[in-house]
């Protein structure tokens, strides 16, 4: 995950589908370095998005009431950091995290 804070244009390839109205959550497991993350979860076709939550390590992010269809996740960090160190740029963190349907 980069480490400029800035939204990406992408889903990384993932896509979750939820077969029936209910939760949907997304855990942050860890970062290296330690980050914060931003999140929701976007509808297809319809690109309706559920609402942006902020998750630090150990955190979960909870939407109800989720209706049917499939959803991929929009997930940047919250905000700029070098972690990069003396390189160029602002470099990236590792981010590892789960998404269920089961709330």
């Amino acid at each position: 995950m980069s480490c400029t804070g800035e939204q990406p244009d992408t889903s990384y390839g993932i896509t979750l589908t939820h077969s029936s109205k209910g939760a949907i959550s997304f855990t942050q497991k860890g970062t290296s370095p330690k980050s914060s993350t931003n999140v929701t979860m976007v509808s297809k076709p319809s690109l309706k998005m559920t609402g942006w939550q902020t998750v630090g390590d150990g955190n979960t992010a909870k939407w109800g009431n989720v209706l049917a269809g499939t959803y991929f996740p929009r997930v940047f960090r919250s905000g700029e950091k070098n972690c990069n160190g003396w390189r160029p740029g602002n470099g990236t963190y590792d981010l590892t995290y789960n998404f269920s349907t089961r709330g």
